[in-house]
């Protein structure tokens, strides 16, 4: 609640990929108790670290899941008839669970 998108407040980065859909780029997220790392093509672009000010700040205490999306037209915009048919190629997906 506290970074919500539709209040326009979350947190954010941007960072250039160069020709996202003529090559296949590495997009990672590294999870650690107390941030998460951001990388695309092993260049780290955000960090988020908790606050500790509770769950409305840092709801990433519970399980959690891997979600591929091809999105077509942003939050809630209108498709575009030119943009279709689209699609999303991925060579692989991992998941790795650091050991303590």
């Amino acid at each position: 609640k506290k970074y919500y998108f539709k209040n326009g407040n979350q947190l954010t980065s941007i960072t250039y990929v160069p020709e996202p859909d003529q090559a296949y780029h590495v997009y990672a997220v590294e999870w650690f108790p107390d941030h998460f790392d951001f990388f695309a093509d092993d260049n780290k672009y955000l960090t988020v670290t908790n606050e500790g000010t509770g769950h409305d700040a840092w709801r990433f205490d519970d399980p959690e899941y891997v979600i591929l999306n091809v999105a077509l037209c942003g939050w809630g915009g209108a498709v575009v008839d030119a943009h279709l048919p689209a699609r999303m190629e991925v060579d692989y997906v991992r998941v790795y669970e650091r050991k303590q």
